[in-house]
Formats: C-alpha cells, sequence, structure tokens
C-alpha cells in the first residue's frame, strides 16, 4: 500500500503541474505513465494506481473547466466574434469587446488607428465582424489606490479577464447568429437617434436602452 500511495503521490503532483502550467510538463507525466505500464505483472499494483490518478485528472479538467479564464499572459493570435454595438472609437483608440470562437471567453481588445479614413470606416459600420488579432494578452489594471476604480474587478463581474493591446487585425467577414442580429438592430436603432432632431429626446433615450451617460 505504501508503494501505491507514493506513485500515486507522483501522478498527482504531475498532473496538477501540468494542467496548471502548461506543456512543459508533458514529457514527464508521459515518462510516468510509460513507467507505470511497464509494471503489468504487478496487475494489483497498476489497476490501483491507475484509478487514483484516473479520479484525480478527472476532478482536476472539472476544475480547470470552471475557473474564469483558459488562456495565459502574453502573446497570441485570436479569432474574435465582435457585436458591432461592442466597438467604441475615442480619439485614435479602437475598443471592442469580443469573443474568441475556440473557448467562448470575452476579451477587451485595444488597437491604435493610424488614419482618420480607418477611423471614420469603422464608426460607419453597422455589421457585427469576425476579427483576427495578434496582440498582447494582460491582466487588467487593479486600483493603483485606495477607494480607486478597480478596472479588473470590473470586468471580472462580466466574467471578462483580460486585455488584449493589438497589434495586427484582420477582418475576415461579417459575424453571424442570433447575437451578430440583435447588434445589429441595436446598433442601426443607435444610429437612427444619432440622426434625430431632437438630441435631447435621443439622449435621453440612449441613457435609458443603451445605459449612455447623459452630457
Amino acid at each position: 500500500m505504501k508503494r501505491v500511495l507514493i506513485w500515486v503521490t507522483i501522478g498527482y503532483i504531475l498532473e496538477i503541474l501540468l494542467i496548471f502550467h502548461g506543456s512543459m510538463w508533458e514529457v514527464g507525466v508521459l515518462v510516468y505513465y510509460v513507467w507505470l505500464l511497464e509494471q503489468k505483472a504487478d496487475k494489483k499494483f497498476l489497476k490501483k494506481v491507475l484509478i487514483y490518478d484516473a479520479l484525480l485528472l478527472a476532478f482536476l479538467m472539472g476544475y480547470y473547466w470552471r475557473l474564469g479564464s483558459h488562456f495565459q499572459e502574453g502573446r497570441g493570435t485570436f479569432i474574435l466574434e465582435v457585436p458591432i454595438h461592442e466597438v467604441k472609437v475615442k480619439g485614435d483608440l479602437l475598443q471592442f469587446m469580443g469573443r474568441e470562437v475556440k473557448s467562448g471567453e470575452w476579451l477587451v481588445s485595444f488597437y491604435r488607428l493610424s488614419q482618420l479614413e480607418v477611423k471614420e470606416s469603422w464608426l460607419n459600420r453597422g455589421q457585427s465582424l469576425l476579427i483576427k488579432v495578434t496582440g498582447e494578452l494582460k491582466v487588467p489594471n487593479a486600483a493603483n489606490n485606495l477607494g480607486g476604480f478597480n478596472y479588473r474587478q470590473f470586468l471580472e463581474r462580466e466574467e471578462i479577464y483580460w486585455t488584449l493591446s493589438v497589434d495586427r487585425l484582420q477582418i475576415l467577414g461579417n459575424m453571424r447568429g442570433p447575437l451578430a442580429v440583435l447588434s445589429n438592430v441595436r446598433k442601426a436603432i443607435y444610429c437612427s437617434l444619432e440622426g434625430m432632431g431632437e438630441p435631447i429626446i435621443g439622449n435621453y433615450v440612449k441613457a435609458l436602452f443603451f445605459n449612455e451617460r447623459l452630457e
């Protein structure tokens, strides 16, 4: 039994390191299981270790997928579904929130526009987009002083755990699906309010339905 506990513990440690610290531990896990399978002469020992390791692995995988994020800090390339109402332009800074197609995780992205014409083209878009982006994933900033606005906490309440500083952006096409349709309709309504002859009424409607502050 002592021998079983020792090897089960080794397996536990390797599985935890693999799941939470990435592929650098793949070789260690592979060597461990190759060694275990070589112990086929002792079937009782092999069966116990494999059962205990399998139970832990199932638990760890379930726990991992319940975590808020599956990404790691650093550079990466992502394909994002971007609802058009989540696209904002402030000066030369393009900000958009998009859903990564593989994981379903949302990212807040920032991209520096280079030309005024490009800025106008983003402001005039009416369709949700499928975008390929490359950039640096970063943990959002927390409050720097006591009582200050905590951007990280604010995003985490929306189940968003990363900001992406984009340096390459490619539009692949239009986003499809119910979310895209709703976003397109929302943007169309918003634009019609922008063009109203009575700006005060338009601003009140935007504040009521789009949670936009009155100016």
